[in-house]
């Protein structure tokens, strides 16, 4: 059968559309363009309304080319009935069922105990760190090394879609990663709903188990930064919640060559009201003593984090409190989210406030962030970099990497994975989201 995938959303579900594609290719398949599609799988995400309602036009976009329609994600993991209202004829997988889609499209070879064989969970758990290797072309990988989170945020629809936590296996995942640079990749990416919690269910489980009784991911990294191969590490996004026992580690851990200085720290609010709210496990100064313990040891580490504006319980002095972390912290990257009610969360029975509100701080935030960014990229100009170029941008462009992970665009097109000595360049080429890097 010709199969067409179409993705939305996260690291984590591109890794899941990876897996999809791997299992179908065993099965025989082929994986197309949408025109030579027998069958088509739109890969869902569903975290705010917005993205909910273009899940849905793309949905029905799809079933009207007549074409056998399989909805996966996040979206009928988390709202079921939500297909159902809209009248939309189609199977679903989601995120703890993606094996299953091996029973869902006829078989093109004589493989009829695949999908049983995959149940297994050593097979499905290695299957899901080793097909994950080819989210972008060539040299980025993408290894994901846990399912679900041990958190219950009063916002988060994403739980009902994930579940509780599941740490993989270390021995898979280490494996995995010597698959990827084997098949020459040089960026790997771990990926989970929180890599800060990876181990924490480990240690529950009884001695017989066949994980390490105290892996955590301070572990897992120096594991992976033995491994031979010039490659470099992005550890993805953490919560303040699960790295705060483990931040020394943590630091130690990514004094290493080959992990990029990029931390991805959610704070969500500079309120702990508001963060007790959310029932969010951390507090304002848990964030802050992580911030500071990375910063101390790597001055230009880029630091990314997230914001909800317009929680239902914000007050304009909770907001207040978000603008002076922001300024004291000063975050390179800013995720900046209007709140969203998702339905079967506790906080969709908050009285929401008004949106002309959220637009005004988020309007508020973008540009503070914006502000900060561009004086921490000035810190940047006439400086000589060592950059890893990792994808191709757009007319005739490279986009590289240096050792904090920060975005450097060359005006020229060079191949991917090598290695180039940039300066970078005039205020002109100063953006929030990039600098300009020019070949010495």
């Amino acid at each position: 059968m010709n199969i067409y995938i179409e993705t939305y959303g996260c690291t984590a579900n591109h890794g899941d559309s990876l897996l999809i594609e791997h299992l179908l290719k065993k099965n025989g398949h082929k994986i197309t363009n949408l025109e030579e599609a027998d069958f088509v799988i739109i890969n869902t995400c569903t975290v705010i309304n917005k993205t909910e309602r273009r899940m849905l036009k793309r949905i029905k976009e799809l079933k009207n080319l007549n074409k056998k329609l399989i909805v996966a994600g996040c979206l009928p993991a988390a709202q079921p009935d939500v297909l159902k209202e809209e009248k939309i004829n189609c199977e679903i997988i989601t995120p703890k069922t993606i094996e299953n889609i091996t029973d869902l499209i006829p078989s093109s070879l004589q493989v009829t105990r695949l999908g049983r064989e995959l149940a297994s969970k050593p097979c499905i758990q290695s299957l899901q760190s080793q097909a994950r290797s080819s989210i972008f072309p060539n040299i980025i990988g993408i290894v994901s090394i846990s399912q679900g989170c041990v958190g219950s945020c009063s916002y988060c629809i994403v739980k009902k879609a994930r579940g509780n936590l599941k740490s993989y296996n270390p021995d898979f995942i280490v494996k995995s990663v010597e698959s990827l640079i084997a098949q020459g990749k040089k960026e790997i990416q771990i990926t989970s709903q929180d890599t800060g919690g990876y181990g924490l269910d480990i240690a529950k489980q009884s001695k017989a188990s066949t994980f390490a009784t105290k892996y955590r991911l301070p572990d897992l990294l120096n594991k992976i930064s033995k491994i031979k191969g010039d490659f470099r590490v992005r550890v993805g996004m953490m919560n303040p919640s699960t790295a705060i026992d483990i931040v020394s580690d943590l630091v130690d851990a990514f004094d290493n060559p080959k992990i990029f200085k990029f931390l991805h720290l959610p704070i969500q609010s500079g309120s702990d009201k508001v963060l007790e709210d959310m029932n969010r496990k951390h507090s304002v100064s848990d964030y802050k003593e992580i911030v500071n313990a990375f910063k101390n040891k790597f001055s230009d580490i880029t630091l990314s984090t997230d914001f909800i504006v317009g929680f239902p319980t914000e007050t304009e002095e909770d907001f207040k409190k978000t603008i002076e972390v922001i300024k004291e912290t000063k975050p390179t990257k800013v995720n900046i989210t209007r709140f969203s009610p998702r339905p079967n969360t506790p906080a969709y029975k908050m009285k929401d406030i008004l949106e002309r509100t959220k637009k005004e701080r988020s309007r508020i935030l973008t540009n503070l962030c914006n502000e900060i960014s561009l004086k921490e990229y000035k810190k940047y100009l006439n400086r000589t970099l060592e950059v890893m170029v990792t994808e191709k941008g757009k007319y005739g462009t490279v986009i590289a990497r240096d050792c904090t992970y920060k975005n450097i665009v060359i005006k020229e097109d060079l191949p991917l994975g090598t290695w180039q000595r940039v300066q970078i360049k005039s205020d002109a080429s100063l953006k929030p989201t990039y600098l300009l890097g020019v070949r010495e």
